[in-house]
């Protein structure tokens, strides 16, 4: 009988180290990671499914991108490293803006599809990363239009395709932060909601 509670202890520890990392906002990478993390360990599981298997696959490869605009400038780098941002020195704009820098291929995301992406934001003046899901970690796995990590954060992302590159700035008030955000996102998975059903 021993053997059965302390295997149960066990599996309750490792959940809530998993679910104790991060802090309470919502857009904290390790926060975003935990909760991906926590769809394949436990809850709303993907069975193994075609996503899961890309999702599990995925690596991230991004090019050289010169700044446009208020867009800083993008660096890819080796070795599943996180991007490099070279801000503008342009005033952030006052509401959220979207640029493709690799379109993908395959249907464009939609609310309804569970897809799976990995990011990096940085602070706009500064180019400093404060956000990150990067490999060597899984991807963040969402639905979109359910609102997980925020819906205009999940608008970011709609109409992405797989191995699509997206920039965006979010503004600081979205965000409560002081200044506004660049983030980059790689869409790594996508699974079209009438096939998650």
């Amino acid at each position: 009988m021993r053997h059965p509670f302390l295997a149960c202890a066990l599996c309750l520890a490792l959940l809530a180290g998993v679910s104790g990392c991060g802090s309470d906002d919502a857009t904290n990478s390790e926060t975003q990671t935990s909760a991906a993390t926590a769809d394949r360990e436990g809850g709303a599981k993907l069975d193994d499914g075609p996503l899961e298997l890309e999702a599990r696959a995925s690596k991230v490869v991004i090019g050289d991108y010169e700044g446009e605009g208020p867009f800083s400038a993008v660096s890819g780098r080796k070795g599943n490293k996180k991007p490099l941002f070279k801000p503008s020195g342009q005033p952030a704009p006052r509401k959220t803006v979207i640029r493709d820098l690799e379109v993908g291929s395959g249907p464009a995301a939609q609310r309804g599809d569970e897809v799976s992406y990995y990011y990096a934001g940085a602070d706009h003046g500064t180019g400093e990363i404060q956000y990150f899901g990067w490999p060597p970690n899984l991807p963040a796995t969402i639905r979109l239009g359910l609102g997980t990590f925020g819906k205009s954060w999940e608008k970011t992302i709609e109409g992405m395709k797989v191995g699509g590159v997206r920039q965006v700035i979010i503004t600081a008030d979205y965000l409560s932060e002081e200044d506004p955000l660049d983030y980059v996102i790689v869409l790594t998975a996508l699974q079209p909601q009438s096939a998650a059903s």
